[in-house]
């Protein structure tokens, strides 16, 4: 799909579940340990926002962060239904929103408070995305 719209110029690394191991798929963050090690070393205080649509996104934001042994994936939701979705779920995501174009308002909160790369992770009909954005919005990974 990438190639299909012609978007693979604009990153740096690709990092999809054909990536990562079959067994070691979402929830297990190995996927979203090995973008983020690739683009940044997160030292000191740095962070990343993890931006997903799904319990298995959110999941995968908190293990990532139990793996590090510190909070430096910020979850975001993007809630595609009206109704409290996250509603039973063990981890709930840092911030939610029902609304795509909300996400840049959660963003340029977040921002005020700390040094971060951004990571998208979109899944939608089989395309899997992980998109990650320097402070700068330079795009460094899809």
């Amino acid at each position: 799909n990438l190639e299909r719209f012609n978007l693979e110029k604009y990153f740096d690394l690709i990092v999809g579940y054909e990536e990562v191991d079959f067994t070691k798929q979402k929830p297990n963050p190995e996927g979203l340990l090995t973008c983020i090690s690739e683009i940044t070393d997160l030292k000191n205080n740095d962070s990343v926002i993890y931006i997903g649509d799904h319990i298995t996104d959110i999941e995968c934001a908190h293990h990532a962060n139990d793996k590090m042994n510190r909070n430096a994936v910020i979850s975001i939701l993007l809630n595609y239904n009206k109704h409290n979705v996250t509603e039973g779920w063990e981890y709930k995501p840092d911030y939610i929103t029902n609304v795509p174009k909300d996400i840049l308002e959660i963003i340029y909160k977040i921002l005020l408070f700390i040094d971060l790369n951004i990571i998208f992770f979109f899944n939608r009909k089989y395309f899997f995305i992980y998109l990650i954005i320097s402070y700068r919005f330079k795009y460094r990974c899809f």
